[in-house]
């Protein structure tokens, strides 16, 4: 009975186990499968956000050309630009909420460093 009892254990520590290994890749696979989501919106040209003329107008005299170079950017550099006041601040905000993503972004983790920084 008792080397019944110390199987029972050794199972129960052998599953505990594995259930802790299968919930870890789980996690990664969760962390991955954001990442690409994540780090393919990046690369994204401002012509194809849908933004209105002085909006994309206003980003191309600043050289900015993508979604990942909107997304690094706080809402204080957008009100610097030229032009680009108030509504134009709101329309990327909400094109950039459309998207899951916000102003300030740390584009690091997802792999996304600006050409040229």
């Amino acid at each position: 009975m008792k080397e019944v009892e110390n199987l029972i254990e050794i199972f129960k520590s052998d599953v505990d186990k594995l259930a802790s290994k299968l919930f870890a890749d789980i996690a990664k696979i969760s962390i991955s499968e954001e990442f690409v989501e994540k780090s393919s919106l990046y690369g994204i040209s401002i012509e194809n956000l849908g933004l209105s003329v002085r909006t994309k107008k206003c980003l191309k005299q600043a050289n900015i050309k993508t979604l990942g170079e909107i997304a690094i950017q706080d809402f204080d550099y957008f009100l610097r630009l030229k032009n680009f006041g108030r509504n134009s601040l709101t329309e990327l905000e909400g094109m950039l909420v459309k998207k899951g993503l916000y102003c300030g972004m740390n584009l690091k983790q997802y792999g996304y460093i600006k050409k040229g920084k």
